[in-house]
């Protein structure tokens, strides 16, 4: 029989022994130093130059941009957005199986919306033009409006006043007299709000909003409430962990060596959260690392492999922090080699 050749070590997990028959007792396996990043560059380059030439874009971009993320989620935001639909009200429903693409045009509305909104509220220029408005043409305007005002003002005093004097002495004592009924009227009523003459029978803590509750409301939580934490107004919490190359599990579509380069986002729930990777990141990447070898070159060419390894993810990286947990960790780019 040919002698097999020996496959090339890549410097990932243990390196297996070539296949010769077990004459003597096996020894004790010696610690294998991993490759460094530059002596992987040097040899994919020589072993793969096309793998290579596409890992090294990786990186380039780095900086955490919603846009990123937001094209990142557009499949899931669309998925949800369907099933809001899907299992929402009768009407929903009806609109839904009438017209299928619904689903689509409510999410880029809400994005429009959305995007909109900021677009006026952050917008520079927008602050620029108006006080440059109030320092110069808005000031003359608004100062003409002020003189005006203040010119009818006392115009209409000046006209209240000299009707008073045309009064007799009873109209003016009878004014005078509804006036100081009606102020006092309120001052009683003000001194009573603040006295215990009308809560004598009201207890001092309320044990049940429904005693004091005017009107009851239904809703769904399903539906009609809105996330707290998926919530696109909230601020992002986002650290990039950058490129990662990892051995894959053989399958029928691949070689002998299958490979992945990825880059991901990681998103916390609070700031802290994203503090502690950072100063984690070593164990962090080594615990990504060990997820990804788990999962085989069909695993990751499909949709769902690749949903199924962002929850892994966050779910295993969650379990080694200490001041909270992980929102969601995102693919941002990922290469296979079969």
């Amino acid at each position: 029989m040919a002698d097999q050749k020996e496959k090339p070590f890549m410097g990932f997990g243990k390196k297996e022994a070539p296949n010769e028959p077990n004459t003597a007792p096996p020894e004790p396996e010696a610690d294998v130093p991993e490759m460094s990043l530059e002596d992987l560059d040097q040899f994919l380059a020589t072993e793969d130059p096309e793998f290579s030439k596409k890992i090294k874009s990786i990186g380039e971009d780095k900086d955490l941009s919603l846009s990123i993320i937001d094209l990142d989620n557009l499949d899931e935001a669309l998925f949800q957005e369907t099933e809001k639909w899907r299992s929402g009200k009768l009407v929903r429903r009806l609109v839904f199986l009438a017209i299928p693409n619904v689903p689509k045009y409510s999410l880029k509305i809400k994005s429009f919306v959305f995007r909109f909104r900021n677009g006026i509220k952050n917008s520079k220029e927008l602050t620029k033009a108006y006080f440059k408005y109030l320092t110069t043409e808005g000031r003359k305007k608004f100062f003409a409006w002020l003189k005006t005002q203040i010119l009818a003002l006392f115009q209409s005093l000046g006209q209240r006043i000299r009707k008073f004097k045309d009064l007799s002495i009873k109209a003016k004592i009878s004014l005078f007299a509804s006036v100081a009924l009606v102020a006092s009227t309120f001052f009683l009523a003000y001194l009573f709000s603040q006295t215990k003459l009308f809560h004598l029978n009201e207890e001092l803590y309320i044990n049940s909003l429904k005693e004091i509750g005017t009107s009851v409301f239904d809703y769904n939580p399903e539906t009609e409430v809105e996330p707290f934490y998926d919530n696109i107004r909230s601020a992002p919490n986002l650290l990039m962990l950058e490129k990662l190359v990892v051995n894959l599990k053989k399958s029928k579509s691949s070689g002998d060596n299958p490979m992945a380069a990825f880059e991901f986002f990681v998103e916390g729930l609070t700031p802290e959260v994203i503090v502690e990777v950072k100063d984690k990141e070593v164990m962090v990447r080594d615990q990504v690392q060990r997820t990804i070898e788990q999962y085989s070159f069909d695993d990751l060419d499909s949709a769902e492999g690749k949903r199924d390894l962002t929850q892994a993810l966050t779910r295993e990286v969650s379990r080694n922090l200490t001041t909270g947990k992980l929102k969601a960790v995102r693919i941002k780019t990922m290469i296979l080699k079969p």
